[in-house]
């Protein structure tokens, strides 16, 4: 009984009241968005692929992102017992205390749930700025393409900083074009097409004629097997020197499959 005594005596000037507790952590920094500042160069690189070429163009940048510290505010409520100070109110809430402690604390602890897990928000603040150079793609760059015809052709650099240009038939089926842009070194690139079977035994005629001092008109017998590769050839004028000579500038030739396992006549006459 006693106890008892002491421990309303204790609490019957006490009721239950929510508490919050705040909590800052600092979480380190973090980086923002990169800003791309103005271009200073343009860097060009060039090949080619199947009688095309083929353009990237990137953009050197001085670019900044913004350093910010972060950091976490938690807020969260708890129950806690606080006691009167007065004396007299404390005897008094001696005969109340049965009745008191328990409703405040219904109503601190409805509070508390109602506050679930409490509040976590995050705070960041700017600190600095990181500057460094950057690369990117490089979008409308007007771009140059000189043929070996003496042409220029001109194309301007997709949203992805890529241009495309075509070599047209009409130039020769070996050459160089040169790649050229805004304040860009040039580039030149060597290139060879797929030469039409006909047309190489032609200029290797030609070449050859030149060679030996072969003119006027003559044919030329070609053996073509079946994977369209010339394996015999007669010539009906020169000697066997041109007609090792245009065998050798055949050599890598290879036929339609319309020319395949069949024996061609090709008439050729030579300027003496």
């Amino acid at each position: 009984m006693k106890t008892i005594a002491l421990l309303l005596a204790l609490c019957s000037a006490c009721v239950v009241v929510p508490k919050t507790t705040t909590t800052t952590t600092n979480l380190g920094t973090a980086t923002g968005e990169i800003a791309h500042g103005a271009v200073t160069t343009v860097g060009l690189h060039a090949e080619l692929s199947d009688a095309t070429v083929e353009v990237s163009a990137t953009a050197q940048r001085e670019c900044s992102q913004p350093v910010y510290q972060v950091t976490e505010v938690k807020q969260e409520k708890h129950a806690r017992y606080r006691g009167t100070k007065d004396a007299r109110a404390g005897l008094f809430a001696l005969f109340l205390a049965p009745v008191t402690i328990p409703i405040s604390a219904i109503g601190t602890g409805i509070a508390v749930l109602a506050d679930g897990d409490g509040t976590t928000t995050r705070t960041q603040k700017t600190v600095g700025t990181k500057k460094f150079a950057c690369t990117t793609v490089a979008a409308k760059v007007p771009i140059a393409v000189r043929l070996p015809s003496g042409a220029t052709l001109t194309e301007t650099t997709d949203h992805e900083g890529t241009a495309r240009v075509r070599i047209p038939e009409s130039e020769p089926y070996r050459g160089v074009v040169t790649v050229s842009g805004p304040a860009a070194a040039t580039t030149e690139l060597r290139y060879t097409r797929a030469m039409p079977a006909i047309t190489a035994v032609r200029d290797a005629v030609m070449t050859c004629g030149a060679l030996h001092h072969v003119s006027g008109k003559l044919k030329v017998e070609l053996g073509i097997d079946g994977d369209g590769k010339p394996e015999r050839i007669g010539i009906d004028a020169g000697d066997g020197l041109f007609a090792q000579c245009v065998h050798q500038g055949i050599a890598g030739t290879r036929f339609s499959a319309a020319h395949r396992a069949v024996k061609l006549v090709l008439p050729f006459e030579l300027p003496g």
